[in-house]
């Protein structure tokens, strides 16, 4: 299902040999995720108390982290909710981070 997704929008129009699925996003995104949390263990592990459950918590939200997202979903909202709805990227800025900070 994920391998169907084009993640460039209409760029492969243009550019037909550019190839980057959501599928290959979502395990970039892990490896990415993976590299990150293995250097924080490394060199803060002991500091910031992380462990195994920490370690798999942050590999897993990478990996899910585009599961939620439909077709042209950043297209849509970078260019089309902000034209009707003013005020809607601060929005949703201020729920990210009250998430955060729960």
């Amino acid at each position: 299902m994920l391998d169907c997704n084009i993640y460039i929008g209409i760029s492969y129009l243009v550019y037909p040999g550019a190839v980057h699925s959501r599928f290959e996003h979502s395990l970039g995104v892990y490896w990415l995720a993976s590299e990150a949390i293995n250097t924080l263990k490394t060199y803060q592990g002991m500091e910031l108390d992380i462990d195994c459950f920490d370690m798999q918590s942050v590999k897993r939200a990478g990996l899910l982290r585009d599961v939620g997202h439909g077709p042209f979903s950043h297209m849509f909202e970078r260019e089309f909710i902000p034209r009707v709805l003013d005020g809607l990227k601060l929005l949703f800025l201020k729920l990210f981070f009250l998430s955060i900070n729960f």
